[in-house]
C-alpha cells in the first residue's frame, strides 16, 4: 500500500523517483531480441524489426474459410426491428460528446499524438469538427484508413519473454477512430445478452467472469470427489492468439443470422476492413500492415465481435449434445448438466470420458476452427478426469 500511495502522490513529479520508474518501465517493455521460430537468436534491430512485422503480417492474414451463409441452423433471428431501428440510428452532437466523456482522459494516444483529454478541454472549438466527422462515417459508411490507422505496442505476458508469441499486441487507436467503435459498442451492449449464451459471462451486462469461475470451481470438486458411475472429463482448450487469428467473414455471417440490419453490418465490416496498423518497436514504428482478419486488442467493439463470433462455437456444442453426441456434468441431483463454460478466450468443456466422445469434441473444434481460424495450443491446453476413470481409459 506504501508504494502504491508513493506512485499516486508522486507519479508524474519531475523528480528521481518519476524518472527510475519510466527507465525501469521502458527497459521492461523493450524488445532487445528475439528467438525465433527455427531457434535461432536475433539481436540487430533491422533483424528483429523484419521478424517482427513478416510475424503479424502473417497472423493477420485471412485464410478465406469457407462458412456457410446460414451457418447450417445454428443461429436464428433474434435481433428485432426496433431494436435495428436503434442500431441504425444517426449519432446526435450530444450523444457523440457523451460517449467522448465516456473514454479515458489519458489512455495512450494514437498516431495522431492525441488523447481523449484533449477533445474534452477544447471540445468548444473542435467540437463541431469532430461531430460532422462522426456522423459522416454513419451517413457515408465510410472510414478513411487515416482515421483507422493505429499502432500496435507489443506488452510481455512472461517475466523475460524470449518469443514473439510471448508478447500480447495492444492497438493503439486514434480518438475519433475509438470514439466512433465505441458508439458502437454501447449499441451492441443493449442487446447482447439476447445473442449469448448464458455460459459466456464476459462482457455481457448483468454477469460478471467470477459466475463461471465459481461453476468451473464446483465442477472440479466433483470431478476430484467422484468415486463411482460415469467417468467424466474436464478439457481446458486454450485457444492461441484468439483475438488475432479472428476470422472477420464468419463474425459478419454470424451477425446477419442473428437478424443485424445490412446497414448496421455494413458499418462493422468498414471498421474492420479499413483498419491498419504498425508495431512499435521500442517506440518505433515498423511498416505498415493492413490485416484482412483479427481484432484489435485496445478497440471498444472488439470484444463484442469475439464473443459474437465465439458464440458460433457454443451453438456446435449445443447441437451436439441436443444431438445426444456429448453429455455434460451434473453437480447436484437436479441440477440441469453442464457440458462446456467460456472466459472470453477459453474454453472449458464437460463431456464423459468415452473415445466416443472425445472423437466428438475434435470434430467441434475442428469445424469452429475451420470457420473462425482459431488455433487450438495443444501444449497449454489440458484435461482432467473425473477420479473414478481408469489408467487405460484416460
Amino acid at each position: 500500500m506504501k508504494s502504491r500511495e508513493l506512485w499516486l502522490s508522486t507519479k508524474d513529479l519531475n523528480t528521481k523517483y518519476f524518472h527510475t520508474s519510466t527507465i525501469i518501465h521502458r527497459r521492461h517493455n523493450s524488445i532487445e531480441f528475439l528467438k525465433t521460430e527455427e531457434g535461432t537468436w536475433i539481436s540487430s534491430r533491422e533483424e528483429v524489426g523484419s521478424y517482427i512485422t513478416d510475424y503479424y503480417s502473417k497472423m493477420y492474414q485471412s485464410f478465406q474459410p469457407v462458412v456457410p451463409h446460414d451457418l447450417e441452423g445454428l443461429v436464428t433471428l433474434v435481433v428485432t426491428t426496433l431494436e435495428n431501428e436503434a442500431l441504425c440510428a444517426i449519432p446526435s452532437a450530444n450523444q457523440i460528446h457523451s460517449t467522448l466523456l465516456s473514454l479515458g482522459s489519458f489512455k495512450a494516444p494514437g498516431p495522431d499524438g492525441m488523447t481523449a483529454i484533449f477533445y474534452k478541454k477544447f471540445w468548444h472549438i473542435v467540437g463541431r469538427d469532430v461531430v460532422l466527422m462522426v456522423q459522416h462515417f454513419f451517413v457515408s459508411g465510410f472510414m478513411s484508413r487515416e482515421i483507422n490507422h493505429c499502432r500496435v505496442v507489443l506488452l510481455p505476458k512472461e517475466a523475460a519473454p524470449s518469443q514473439i508469441s510471448q508478447y500480447r499486441p495492444v492497438s493503439l487507436c486514434n480518438v475519433v477512430s475509438k470514439l466512433i467503435s465505441k458508439i458502437l459498442a454501447n449499441r451492441t451492449r443493449m442487446i447482447i445478452d439476447k445473442l449469448i449464451s448464458p455460459l459466456q459471462a464476459a462482457f455481457v451486462p448483468g454477469k460478471t467472469i467470477h459466475e463461471n469461475s465459481i461453476l468451473a470451481h464446483e465442477i472440479f470438486h466433483v470431478l476430484k470427489k467422484r468415486n463411482s458411475g460415469r467417468k467424466i472429463m474436464a478439457i481446458r482448450a486454450d485457444i492461441e492468439k484468439a483475438y488475432d487469428r479472428m476470422e472477420w467473414k464468419l463474425i459478419l455471417v454470424a451477425m446477419k443470422c442473428f437478424g443485424f440490419a445490412p446497414h448496421f453490418v455494413g458499418w462493422i465490416e468498414q471498421c474492420l476492413s479499413s483498419a491498419s496498423c504498425s508495431i512499435l518497436l521500442n517506440g518505433t514504428p515498423l511498416g505498415l500492415i493492413k490485416p484482412t482478419r483479427g481484432l484489435r486488442q485496445g478497440d471498444p467493439m472488439a470484444p463484442f465481435l469475439f464473443i459474437i463470433g465465439s458464440e458460433v462455437f457454443s451453438r456446435i456444442w449445443m447441437r451436439a449434445e441436443a444431438d445426444h453426441s456429448i453429455h455434460g456434468i451434473c453437480i447436484a441431483r437436479s441440477a440441469p448438466p453442464i457440458t462446456h463454460l467460456l472466459f472470453v478466450d477459453d474454453l472449458l468443456l464437460f463431456t464423459r470420458a468415452t473415445s466416443s466422445e472425445a472423437h466428438v469434441v475434435m470434430q467441434c473444434l475442428t469445424k469452429y476452427a475451420g470457420w473462425s481460424g482459431q488455433q487450438l495450443n495443444v501444449c497449454k491446453s489440458t484435461v482432467t478426469f473425473s477420479r473414478n476413470t481408469r489408467s487405460a481409459a484416460k
